[in-house]
């Protein structure tokens, strides 16, 4: 969808800055100019649209391995999803930390990105 822009002049913004203000908070994009020359754009603050920072601090934990170097056979051979559903077994079987919330995290993310990828089809 096109955004409509509206150019005012500065020494007009002024005497009606009101009018311009409630432009903006309809979706119009009001450009500010002096002498025709861009000034600032005023346009409307939009709604957060579902990401907080710091929401879920501490809820999110790195692997223990996270930052070591990867195998050598992770970039000379083609990894399939078998190969990750293996990995994923394996971790579950070994690190009960990891296998306590997998499914549910796992269900989570892709809640998640059913949305993204929904929001940016």
């Amino acid at each position: 969808m096109a955004v409509e822009v509206k150019t005012v002049e500065i020494r007009d913004a002024k005497k009606e800055f009101q009018r311009w203000l409630a432009l903006a908070q309809q979706g119009v994009e009001v450009i500010v100019t002096d002498e025709g020359e861009p000034l600032a754009r005023i346009s409307a603050v939009r709604p957060n649209e579902g990401r907080v920072a710091g929401l879920n601090r501490g809820e999110i934990k790195a692997a223990e391995d996270f930052d070591e170097l990867l195998p050598e056979s992770y970039w000379v051979e083609e990894t399939t999803m078998s190969d990750l559903q293996g990995y994923i077994k394996g971790r579950k079987a070994n690190d009960p930390e990891f296998a306590e919330g997998f499914e549910e995290g796992y269900e989570a993310f892709k809640s998640i990105y059913r949305a993204y990828r929904k929001g940016h089809a």
